[in-house]
């Protein structure tokens, strides 16, 4: 409990209720750590925390890992968490990997349509307006034929409604799904 910055003491008769969200997420990392685990899923490890508990819980984090030597695969919808955290990133929709790489690349030259959406609606001084992915979000139940982001794609073509891509690199280190980098 010390590790992740909590006294056992004030916390051993506590109700989880009575926790605050950060002290919540320190409990969870410390269960985590309690059997020396080299590899540890972090799935939204700062959703619902503030600004602030944010940035003390990353932290955190990355002094474990190093304390620790530990791999975390790190599950998130915060590309700036993503961004904090990763050395390798791998931008899903749908199920579906759409682009792989280093997360430096992948940050400053996104391939795939949805990560560069992605990357558009991300909030920055320097904007004067968001972004977001426009179109019809498709159904996990009965997802599309071809190419998942097809019907919210701006660079769609016939053959994404038809066929799904393969993943193919398109520069060093960098994977993606997408049929504007395929020869047909």
């Amino acid at each position: 409990m010390s590790e992740v910055g909590l006294d056992y003491a004030s916390l051993a008769m506590r109700r989880p209720s009575e926790l605050s969200g950060g002290q919540r997420q320190r409990v969870a990392i410390a269960r985590a750590l309690i059997t020396n685990p080299e590899f540890v899923v972090l799935d939204e490890p700062t959703s619902a925390l503030d600004a602030s508990t944010q940035a003390q819980v990353l932290n955190l984090l990355i002094d474990l890992q190093a304390r620790h030597n530990l791999t975390y695969l790190l599950i998130t919808h915060n590309i700036a968490v993503a961004r904090y955290m990763s050395d390798y990133m791998m931008i899903m929709y749908m199920g579906k990997i759409l682009e792989a790489g280093e997360t430096t690349v992948i940050l400053k030259e996104p391939q795939h349509p949805y990560t560069q959406a992605l990357i558009e609606s991300i909030p920055d001084i320097n904007k004067a307006e968001l972004k977001p992915p426009t179109g019809e979000v498709g159904s996990l139940v009965n997802p599309p034929k071809g190419c998942r982001f097809y019907p919210r794609c701006p660079f769609r073509m016939d053959i994404c409604r038809e066929r799904e891509p393969p993943i193919i690199e398109v520069q060093k280190g960098i994977r993606v799904a997408c049929w504007l980098y395929i020869k047909k």
